[in-house]
């Protein structure tokens, strides 16, 4: 479909039909000054009028292969092409066939044999009745593109809210008064909650002591947004997962984020048997680090079917950044007071050898 400014600054564009030849070309010389169109039957006209799009059709309501009063139907039942003004001509001036052709949708009606200024009259007004029309809808496609931003700005608005909250929820933990469990339990109910994720959930990461493999295993930390996910659960408590293999080893594997839209399509996803008869669809999987090193994946599942957001998934991997800042502290802390145990030790150790030492004569 032309642009409405490449069809303003263009020769409008007039269909006649008529099974006349010798009509069509009369009817062609009045309206020199436009580029026109011709079709001897209905089906003729009604393929033109999908090819080319002219902006106006003047048809005698007498056609063949496809009548008059067929393709005004057919064009007005048509969105992308009802707004096209069409004029019906007819040789007899008989107000029940005027009646007809505009209860059928015809915008127009003339009775030949016609004045050229009247011709020309009608061709103007519906040329601007088409223009007029043209420009009500790039009008309104600019207003449903305002509305659509305003939306998408409420939407980004509300998501950095959510966020926010989130952050905050996480700082407000009692410093130096709360485990990595408990951290991992507010940032895991907190973006469940204001994301609207149905389920939460984190798999810890551990190395096997022979093989030094990764493997990851199931937490007791959950979030369900309804007990009709309990078996979800129970089946996942049950599936330790390989470095690479499902959501959360695709997520350790590549050390970003994973967005699916759809868990029952997916391939790679080792629950999907299980999530067949279950309202589940999207899931976002986030690597939690700490000192450099993943130390668990955070897994959310939604009752939806999600496109990858991009302003939501920033949010979240902002609190997931949040988070670990806080994981790094604490065991920051930790390794301060290893070390601060092990210098009270050596000092203790170091007294006591001085002790026990006989002093130099």
């Amino acid at each position: 479909m032309l642009e409405l400014n490449q069809i303003e600054n263009k020769m409008p564009l007039i269909l006649i039909a008529d099974e006349n030849n010798e009509m069509l070309q009369y009817i062609s010389s009045l309206l020199n000054s436009y580029e026109i169109l011709t079709a001897q039957d209905g089906k003729t006209a009604l393929n033109l009028v999908y090819e080319r799009h002219p902006q106006v059709i003047l048809a005698n309501m007498q056609l063949p292969l496809l009548s008059s009063f067929e393709l005004i139907k057919a064009l007005k039942a048509d969105l992308h092409y009802e707004h096209i003004p069409i004029i019906i001509f007819n040789n007899k001036n008989e107000n029940k066939d005027m009646e007809r052709c505009i209860q059928t949708g015809a915008d127009d009606y003339l009775s030949f044999p016609f004045m050229n200024e009247e011709l020309e009259a009608r061709i103007s007004a519906s040329l601007r009745h088409y223009h007029a029309y043209r420009k009500l809808l790039v009008i309104n496609a600019e207003l449903l593109n305002t509305i659509q931003n305003f939306l998408n700005a409420s939407e980004e608005i509300q998501n950095n809210r959510a966020g926010l909250e989130l952050i905050f929820s996480l700082a407000k933990l009692p410093r130096g008064d709360y485990t990595m469990a408990h951290a991992l339990e507010v940032f895991v109910e907190g973006v469940s909650k204001l994301q609207g994720w149905s389920i939460g959930h984190i798999y810890m990461v551990e190395r096997e002591r022979e093989s030094d493999s990764v493997v990851l295993y199931p937490s007791n930390i959950w979030y369900l947004s309804d007990q009709k996910y309990k078996s979800f659960k129970d089946v996942t408590n049950n599936t330790i997962i390989q470095n690479g293999m499902g959501l959360p080893g695709r997520v350790y594997a590549k050390k970003q984020a994973c967005w699916i839209e759809n868990i029952k399509d997916d391939e790679n996803f080792l629950r999907a048997e299980f999530v067949q008869n279950l309202e589940l669809y999207s899931a976002v999987g986030l690597p939690i680090i700490c000192d450099g090193k993943v130390i668990a994946i955070a897994e959310f599942f939604s009752h939806q079917k999600l496109s990858k957001n991009k302003n939501v998934l920033d949010i979240m991997t902002t609190a997931a950044s949040q988070l670990e800042l806080m994981l790094e502290q604490r065991c920051n802390e930790e390794k301060l007071k290893i070390k601060e145990k092990e210098l009270d030790k050596a000092s203790q150790e170091l007294n006591a050898l001085q002790n026990k030492t006989p002093p130099v004569k």
